[in-house]
Formats: structure tokens, C-alpha cells, sequence
């Protein structure tokens, strides 16, 4: 969880905040229709590129979703780890809760109106 949040924050502030002010500066600089379209062309070129999307970062991209792959594989054996350990937890205390159940309705040989020394 705590990598997809520097994941998204990488992309809203470093990515998208950052080119769209490079933008909006082209666009003020701009003379004509063809200076505006290739700032936009230039805009989205490097949002592809810094978030991992064109073909030259394939590769990069690859690496990063193994990685996140055996992120998930890591959690799901911690999360089956933690469910047997509770379910032995529980497993346990409902053994000793019969066991405290059953001391109680014994009377150990005592007999009636007899009491333990």
C-alpha cells in the first residue's frame, strides 16, 4: 500500500503538476496554432514517458511489476500466515475454555458436602 501511495504522488506531483505548468508556460510562449500543438504533443510525450507508458521504458516497467508481483506474492503468504496463526489461537482458547468448563462440573471425588483441604 505504502509503495502505490509514492507511486500516485510521484505521478500527481512530479509528473502531471510539474508538466502541466511546463504547458502552461509553452502555451503563453506560443505564436501560432503549430507551437500550441506541439507543446501538447511535447506535454503528453513526457507524461508517457516519466510515467513509465512509452516503448523506451518497457523494459523499466517490466522490472517494476515483477517487483510489485513478489510484492503481492509476500503478502499473501504473510496474510496466510497470520490467519493460521490466528485460527491455532483460537483453536487453543476454545481448548482451554473446555477445559476450565469441564473442571468445573467435576467435583473431584469430593462427594457432596465434602471440601477440598
Amino acid at each position: 500500500m505504502h509503495s502505490n501511495n509514492i507511486i500516485y504522488s510521484h505521478t500527481c506531483t512530479q509528473v502531471l503538476e510539474c508538466n502541466w505548468a511546463r504547458l502552461l508556460l509553452e502555451l503563453d510562449a506560443s505564436q501560432d496554432l503549430d507551437q500550441v500543438i506541439h507543446a501538447h504533443d511535447h506535454f503528453l510525450q513526457e507524461l508517457l514517458s516519466q510515467c513509465l507508458l512509452d516503448s523506451a521504458s518497457q523494459p523499466l516497467l517490466t522490472q517494476v511489476r515483477t517487483i510489485y508481483d513478489l510484492v503481492i506474492q509476500f503478502q499473501n503468504k504473510q496474510t496466510d500466515i497470520l490467519e493460521a496463526g490466528l485460527t491455532e489461537h483460537a483453536r487453543r482458547q476454545k481448548v482451554e475454555e473446555d477445559r476450565d468448563r469441564r473442571a468445573a462440573q467435576v467435583d473431584w471425588g469430593l462427594g457432596r458436602g465434602l471440601t477440598a483441604m
